[in-house]
């Protein structure tokens, strides 16, 4: 911008210029997020349920420049960076329900980007199986042991107590119906 001449512009194109869209900033395209995720966040917010207890929290951010642009990020781990997100595919998909799910890690590389779930509602399911998207961030979820994993994390978790397993059962319970 520092040699650029601005003098033929009116100050309609200038403010059209400047003022205008950027769509995979500003817009999700055709979609929009499922009416789950608000029902989810909301039941979160009201302490009804417990989201980190299976290994996610809910958030909205716009995809920053580095990350494709055909993709909606949904979801955190909470740890470096890694979400999930919808893959729009360039709104390939009919509808957000039908967007396969990738996990992206940006702070391990490519390498560690996978696509995690077909779809919103296999995302759920899995999330709830793994106890945490966090489990395969280092590993290959074609090979990795999850029954090994989650018998770790069991172990692990009992230093949180019984109240951590209740608030994780309730938080499944509501998410299965």
């Amino acid at each position: 911008m520092l040699n650029f001449d601005f003098s033929g512009w009116s100050q309609k194109e200038f403010n059209e210029f400047f003022n205008r869209e950027t769509p995979h900033f500003t817009k999700m395209g055709k979609y929009t997020l499922p009416s789950e995720i608000e029902i989810l966040k909301k039941a979160d917010e009201e302490e009804r349920i417990d989201l980190s207890t299976i290994g996610f929290f809910f958030f909205e951010s716009k995809p920053m420049d580095y990350n494709p642009v055909d993709i909606i990020p949904f979801a955190t781990t909470g740890g470096d960076g890694c979400f999930f997100a919808f893959l729009t595919d360039y709104q390939l998909y009919d509808s957000i329900y039908d967007c396969p799910i990738v996990f992206i890690s940006p702070c391990d590389g490519d390498e560690m980007n996978y696509l995690f779930a077909k779809n919103f509602k296999d995302f759920l399911s899995i999330i709830m199986t793994i106890y945490s998207a966090e489990n395969i961030r280092f590993n290959n979820p074609r090979t990795f042991d999850f029954e090994q994993a989650i018998k770790t994390l069991n172990e692990d978790y009992q230093e949180y107590g019984e109240e951590h397993f209740v608030s994780r059962n309730k938080t499944v319970e509501f998410i299965s119906n």
